[in-house]
């Protein structure tokens, strides 16, 4: 398979859907520390950033909640398993789906990188000290490097040809 441009969209998808997926995590996490330490420390949560936040958290945290009671702390603030465990889970989810995703993209960035076009077949002969001769037969794939690896090469050629030629005019 060679670079199509379908391909390369694929590639660049995965590539979106794994920096989405980690930002979601990373806001879903901070929403629910910053949620954690509200409810450790008693905060006021009538207003503005701190409704937010508690509305927030207690969205992301509403799968895990009655998993574990919180605890109450003498401050009058509580201990919220529910988001320790839910900030754990999400940083867990999206280590397990960004690794995922990473491994699919790694598998087609590889797999379009060159193609195999034929085979090629070496035939050698020589002789062996007691005077047999051997013939020794290796076949090898031949590749067809990919259009990023052939541009490359057109920059490296181009660049030599140049160099080449300067110090012929000199």
């Amino acid at each position: 398979m060679n670079d199509s441009p379908a391909m390369v969209t694929g590639l660049k998808v995965l590539k979106a859907l794994v920096w989405i997926v980690y930002a979601l995590a990373t806001a879903a996490i901070i929403i629910l520390a910053f949620a954690f330490f509200l409810l450790i420390f008693d905060a006021d949560t009538s207003a503005g950033f701190g409704k937010f936040i508690a509305d927030a958290g207690s969205f992301f945290a509403t799968p895990f909640k009655g998993m574990i009671d919180p605890t109450e702390l003498s401050n009058g603030g509580a201990i919220s398993w529910s988001a320790l465990i839910a900030i754990a889970a999400y940083a867990v989810l999206a280590a397990i789906v960004g690794a995922a995703l990473n491994a699919i993209s790694r598998r087609i960035y590889v797999d379009t990188r060159s193609s195999t076009v034929g085979q090629r077949t070496v035939t050698r002969t020589h002789q062996e000290q007691g005077g047999d001769a051997v013939i020794t037969q290796t076949t090898t794939p031949v590749v067809q490097p990919s259009p990023v690896e052939q541009e490359a090469a057109a920059r490296r050629a181009e660049a030599e040809r140049k160099a080449a030629a300067e110090q012929q005019a000199e």
